[in-house]
């Protein structure tokens, strides 16, 4: 599958979701699913669960309690002691250590019903981190250890590394080269320039020419936790999959969080009160939707999925996040289905294309408080110049 739903923390629309047609999902291992999740996914399904060890060498990620204790009783796990390097300072081989660290990750996910492995991996400010090196020998190790199943080499860093000339064409060069894994998870924050959906053409144009170096050498990429932009990437460049939440919250990439408490001050915050429109290609407020004619829903809010009758006729009053939330997965499913079924990168430009223009037609009428559309043009002009 090509979509993936985030879920995180907070799995609310998941069951609803996948009896609407969602097909791929990427649990969080300290939040794991539950077992009416897990026996939901039998069948033609891919689950990932995102191992959460880019937390274990800051210590106020890993502390107890609650479901936390998994990573806790690692304690604080240094780098250094999961690899061995060589004479020039390189990572080359994991210890017993690190070894074992991969093998532990991988019998919890098999445990949670994974169908698909992502690889211990961690934050690195670079290439020159030991931290990049050691979370592709961790999917190395696990591709000889494991029978049957996909594993993906993880990578977690900021979003710097794609605008930076030097670093990039390293970048590129390290993930295309025939001696890494095939399959890669990408955790890059997208947030360091601000808007979303991703709507910066130079970052675009970075994830563009990543990408395809990256199809070209056959390896197969998913990009976590974006937002719709993933239907943009997926349809103009080589990026095989995607994942992303309807929560606002999870779509605030992690990476200059992890040297503080794993949970934010007061807890998550509830569920965003937004709903997505795949009319317009983005989210509008809940409470602009409560006020729209049955009409205007049926022209903003449906893509022809399971879940847009209900969502056509909800009060969207208190109660209705796991609605809200199994909508954008279902949505998600459906176009992305949309695009699959385009068999040449021109014909699945031309369907962007032709969603974009309507979404501009559609957002002339539609009242300012329901949001910006900005990136709709941003893409266009993208697009038109590729």
């Amino acid at each position: 599958m090509s979509f993936y739903a985030h879920t995180e923390g907070r799995r609310a629309g998941i069951l609803r979701a996948i009896e609407c047609g969602l097909r791929a999902a990427t649990f969080n291992i300290v939040y794991p699913p539950s077992l009416d999740e897990v026996e939901a996914t039998r069948g033609q399904f891919d689950m990932t669960v995102n191992p959460q060890s880019f937390r274990l060498p800051f210590r106020e990620s890993t502390r107890p309690p609650r479901s936390r204790d998994f990573l806790a009783t690692y304690g604080q796990v240094a780098i250094e002691d999961l690899v061995e390097h060589d004479e020039f300072g390189v990572p080359r081989e994991l210890t017993p250590a690190g070894e074992s660290l991969c093998r532990d990750f991988c019998r919890l996910q098999v445990d949670f019903g994974a169908t698909e492995i992502i690889a211990p991996y961690f934050l690195s400010t670079g290439l020159d981190d030991p931290s990049f090196e050691v979370s592709l020998l961790c999917a190395q190790f696990l591709d000889s250890y494991v029978d049957n199943q996909d594993v993906f080499a993880g990578v977690m860093m900021n979003e710097a590394a794609l605008l930076s000339a030097d670093t990039f064409d390293r970048l590129a060069d390290r993930l295309t080269s025939p001696d890494v894994p095939q399959l890669f998870y990408l955790d890059i924050d997208l947030n360091v320039t601000r808007g979303r959906p991703l709507r910066d053409r130079q970052t675009l144009r970075s994830l563009k020419r990543l990408f395809d170096a990256m199809d070209d050498a056959d390896k197969y990429t998913l990009l976590a936790r974006c937002n719709i932009e993933g239907l943009l990437l997926r349809a103009a460049t080589g990026l095989s999959a995607f994942s992303s939440s309807y929560f606002q919250s999870e779509r605030v990439a992690l990476h200059n969080q992890l040297h503080v408490d794993f949970e934010p001050a007061g807890g998550y915050r509830a569920p965003t009160p937004f709903l997505l429109s795949p009319g317009l290609l983005t989210d509008i407020p809940r409470d602009v939707v409560r006020n729209m004619t049955e009409r205007s829903r049926k022209r903003l809010l449906t893509c022809g999925c399971e879940s847009c009758d209900e969502v056509i006729n909800a009060d969207f009053a208190s109660g209705t996040g796991a609605l809200c939330a199994a909508h954008f997965y279902a949505c998600l499913t459906r176009l992305d289905r949309e695009i699959d079924a385009r068999r040449t990168r021109d014909g699945r430009i031309d369907l962007i294309l032709g969603w974009i223009e309507d979404a501009e037609g559609r957002s002339e009428n539609v009242a300012a408080r329901a949001g910006t559309f900005t990136h709709l043009a941003a893409w266009r002009q993208w697009l038109e110049s590729i």
